[in-house]
Parts: C-alpha cells; sequence; structure tokens
C-alpha cells in the first residue's frame, strides 16, 4: 500500500490526473479536512475555523429559522415539521 501510496502522490505533483477512484481511494485511505489538500490555498499556522450551528443538521436549521425572524417563514418551517412528525 505504501509503494502505491508513493506513486499516487507523486502522480499527483508531477501534474497527471487520478481517476475519481483512485482519488476516492487516496482519501479514503489518508482523509484530510483542513485546507491543505485545496490548490491555490496557503497554509496559515494557527489558523482554524469551526461553526456553532449545534450538534446536529437540525439544530442548525432550527438555529437559522430562529434567527431569521420571519413570521411566514417561521410558520411554514413549523408546518413542515408537523408534516414531518406525522409521517413517521
Amino acid at each position: 500500500m505504501e509503494i502505491k501510496l508513493a506513486e499516487n502522490i507523486r502522480s499527483f505533483r508531477k501534474g497527471r490526473k487520478l481517476t475519481q477512484e483512485q482519488l476516492a481511494a487516496f482519501f479514503d485511505a489518508f482523509p484530510s479536512y483542513d485546507e491543505s489538500d485545496i490548490r491555490f490555498v496557503i497554509r496559515l499556522e494557527g489558523a482554524s475555523a469551526h461553526d456553532d450551528l449545534g450538534a446536529t443538521s437540525m439544530d442548525g436549521i432550527d438555529l437559522v429559522v430562529n434567527q431569521i425572524k420571519n413570521d411566514a417563514f417561521t410558520t411554514l418551517w413549523k408546518f413542515l415539521m408537523e408534516q414531518e412528525e406525522h409521517h413517521e
């Protein structure tokens, strides 16, 4: 695996295109979720990012709906949530 990985890194650095399957396998073997894999981005030490949307996607949506403060939108959201609860 290490030899294949080294070959893929060399190919990638030399500008050769990897297939989607090869790129996905490479990412799955060594996932990176930071900016180091984004072309033309210079990594700054100490830089970070985070969100405060909540533990789940639904927490984030609820937060945004409450921050919008639009009565029609909030009413629609509550209606959709009630429909979803009755659907289960």
